[in-house]
This record gives structure tokens, sequence and C-alpha cells, in this order.
């Protein structure tokens, strides 16, 4: 174990285990840049005497004392979720501050859990992607906790907008305050990442989603409905 050093604009308070056994000479900072939700990632550049090695350190890790991280963290599928998610999220805020006609920045001194914030126009959004079709199954889930985040967001004025990023297209639902009957709650979850991964979620009928284009933009949509 080694500890790492803080970048003078954020902090870093744990420890990160090198890869490898072999033991580290001497170790720098490399470059620093950030994710797109404005995490910071610092590049570490390690020097071994078997080789030099640049490794990327997650500082959402380094940062999270207090949060634990779940087993399936360091699975294979959880790293190509994570960055698969990443991706659509920086290719997915363009369209959506088109759409709406506003800019968006990211939840950091709220609850932070839902992605996009306009505190101006007091409109949040949070956006999840898939790898499946739209009508591969009759409802598509999200974690309870947004659920629960958004209620608390509309109960101070806001509006919030679950998007859901599918292989044949881009849909939202406009969340509720009061929850339709087929609207449920449910544990739901997975293996897929080597571990038993079920929480409660939030179940949405295939039916309530709306695809962007079927709006020229957030004004015509707000005209119509």
């Amino acid at each position: 174990m080694i500890k790492t050093k803080s970048p003078k604009n954020f902090k870093i308070t744990t420890t990160q285990k090198v890869a490898d056994s072999t033991p580290v000479e001497k170790y720098e900072i490399d470059d620093i840049h950030f994710a797109d939700d404005g995490t910071p990632i610092v590049n570490y550049k390690w020097k071994t005497k078997k080789s030099k090695k640049n490794k990327k350190i997650d500082v959402r890790v380094l940062n999270n004392k207090k949060k634990k991280l779940p087993k399936s963290y360091y699975h294979p599928k959880a790293i190509a979720d994570r960055k698969a998610g990443d991706l659509n999220e920086k290719r997915f805020q363009p369209i959506a501050e088109k759409w709406f006609g506003m800019k968006f920045k990211e939840d950091k001194k709220g609850w932070r859990v839902l992605d996009y914030l306009n505190p101006s126009k007091k409109i949040a959004v949070e956006l999840k992607s898939r790898n499946n079709t739209m009508r591969k199954y009759p409802d598509t889930i999200i974690g309870y906790n947004k659920y629960d985040t958004a209620r608390k967001y509309m109960l101070r004025g806001w509006k919030v907008y679950f998007f859901f990023k599918f292989t044949d297209g881009l849909y939202f639902w406009e969340v509720k305050n009061l929850l339709p009957n087929d609207i449920t709650k449910e544990s739901r979850g997975t293996y897929a990442r080597g571990f038993r991964e079920y929480k409660p979620h939030l179940c949405i009928p295939i039916n309530y989603l709306t695809k962007i284009n079927r709006y020229n933009n957030y004004e015509e949509f707000l005209k119509i409905v």
C-alpha cells in the first residue's frame, strides 16, 4: 500500500494498492483531467524497478472513504458499464442542452444522485443507459433512490426527467409525485457482475416513455402536454 499525494484542488483521503507486487521507488502526478460528471481523475506516473507505467486512478474511489464500494466494482462488466455510461453522458449533455434550451451542471452541493441540474430553471435530469431496445421488456427500471431524490427536488418546485438511452433511441419520462398503480416499487437486480446485486427499483412500463424526437424542443413538449 502507498499513500497518494493530494493535488491542491481536491482531496485524496485514502490509499491505492499497486496493481502488481513490484516495489514502487518513485511516483508522481503526470496529469489531471476530469470525467464527464466533473470528477477529477489523476494520471499517476509510476516508476518501478521493472518498468515505467502510467496508471489512471479514479479519484471517486480514493475520495469515497465513507461509502462502501459494491463488491462488483472492479468486475470487468462493471468497469465496462461505467465506461459506457460515461461515454453516453458525454454524448447526451449537448443533446439535452439543445433540446431543453438551457445549460446543465453537475449536482455538487445537493444529494449528488441526479446527473444534470439547472437551478435557475429548476430542471433536473437523470440519464440511464440500456443495452437493449426500448420494447425488449415490458418495463424499464431505475434505482428507487433516484425517485426519492427526484421527489425531494419536486417538493421544492423542480421538474425532474428520467432519460433512458436504449440501443434504438433516446426516451424520457417526466417524474410524477403521485404514481399510477402500474408504476411500482420492486426489488430487482442481476448476477451479471459476479455477485448478487438486488435493490429497490422503480419499474416504469414502456408505454409511459416518450421518444425525444417526437418534440422539436422542450418548449413544444410543454405546450402539447
